[in-house]
């Protein structure tokens, strides 16, 4: 293959990635203000690429009728939010039960959540109803709304799964689904709709960007038992360790640093980077782990990106607004929430033939804070 086509698909698979991250921020609820785009020369910054390649995403986006140009006026959004067409209306059902995992979410998690489930909802008439769901709940007709009958009811499982409540629901002939935060152990449970977000995924091409930028010391800082029969972040960064042929070297640095709380990680984060051997890049199972990686590599003198680079995971709001911003990985909250019930909705026209599995993958967001490592 000649250096002329190879440079052509790199830069083929630049315009795409950067098309595939305005999708997902549009998905995700975060347009821009009064649906225009930022200038080029910004978007090229927030995006690390040239302006040729960000052309070429955005005429991706027009011919898809994302977006439109106005000459000298700039490029605008043509929807706030893309989403395919409902047929499903949940015709049967006058009330969602969303039984949420107790203790209750993170509220800017929550906040996505509603916001996808309203989405599903804007073209229906079907109250909304949240209850806190212990995993050891015994009285299953608690949660369920008495004034109404059964088969007017429908159920959105939110983090929880228990095996009995499920066999519950199913008896009762209530539709309901299984929106989990990642993939589940299922051995247990009975046959169900589930949607999740394949988190495993998201790790393995968060150390696949920083192979790819030439890194091989990738360290680890985050859960490592995410819980009882969860498959988790660690689990896809081993992955793609060994696939890159790593697997049975001492080039993984792995510390267990489960928080959302910046100050909270700070400690560990510091004396994590003051080890030997330092990793040249690191994937935080967690944005704030990232960003206090970030602050304690300030604080001892460790350049970033140049002689450490940071992946985090979830997206939130903090890791734009870092010192440098962090590069993420961002989940699909909002699209996770408004698939599970329309999902739901279809389930209750009776429109499967099957029990549906819903995967949904997370996007690579490219921030300031990775690179290539420095040359020694």
């Amino acid at each position: 293959m000649s250096k002329v086509s190879t440079f052509r698909d790199a830069s083929q698979n630049s315009s795409q990635r950067v098309a595939e991250e305005l999708r997902h921020a549009l998905a995700e609820g975060r347009p821009y203000p009064h649906g225009q785009l930022p200038s080029h020369r910004e978007l090229c910054r927030q995006h690390r690429v040239g302006v040729n390649t960000l052309r070429k995403a955005l005429d991706i986006l027009e011919q898809e009728g994302v977006l439109y140009r106005v000459e000298r006026g700039g490029t605008f959004l043509s929807t706030t939010l893309p989403r395919p067409a409902i047929s499903a209306t949940g015709a049967s059902l006058k009330c969602i039960n969303f039984l949420e995992q107790y203790p209750p979410l993170w509220t800017w998690l929550k906040t996505d959540y509603l916001a996808g489930y309203t989405d599903a909802l804007d073209h229906v008439d079907i109250k909304m109803r949240f209850v806190p769901c212990p995993r050891t709940v015994t009285n299953f007709t608690s949660l369920i709304l008495d004034r109404l009958d059964l088969k007017e009811q429908g159920c959105v499982l939110v983090n929880v799964a228990p095996p009995r409540l499920l066999e519950w629901l199913r008896g009762q002939n209530i539709p309901f689904v299984v929106q989990y935060f990642t993939a589940y152990e299922r051995t247990d449970l009975p046959e169900h709709h589930s949607v999740y977000v394949n988190k495993t995924g998201a790790a393995a091409d968060a150390v696949r960007h920083l192979l790819e930028l030439g890194h091989r010391r990738i360290g680890y800082a985050g859960p490592l038992h995410p819980g009882q029969g969860v498959v988790g972040l660690y689990e896809g960064y081993r992955a793609a360790l060994q696939c890159a042929g790593l697997g049975q070297t001492r080039v993984s640095i792995v510390a267990e640093v489960n928080t959302d709380d910046v100050s909270a990680a700070m400690g560990q984060a510091t004396e994590y980077l003051r080890q030997p051997n330092c990793p040249t890049a690191i994937f935080a199972g967690t944005d704030a782990v990232g960003i206090a990686l970030l602050r304690a590599a300030q604080s001892l003198g460790i350049a970033v990106p140049r002689q450490l680079s940071v992946v985090g995971f979830n997206d939130q709001p903090e890791a734009a607004a870092s010192v440098p911003p962090l590069t993420t990985m961002a989940g699909p909250r909002r699209l996770l929430a408004r698939t599970a019930v329309e999902t739901l909705l279809s389930a209750a026209e009776g429109k499967f033939d099957s029990f549906q599995t819903k995967i949904l993958n997370c996007r690579l967001v490219m921030r300031q804070s990775t690179a290539a490592p420095e040359k020694t």
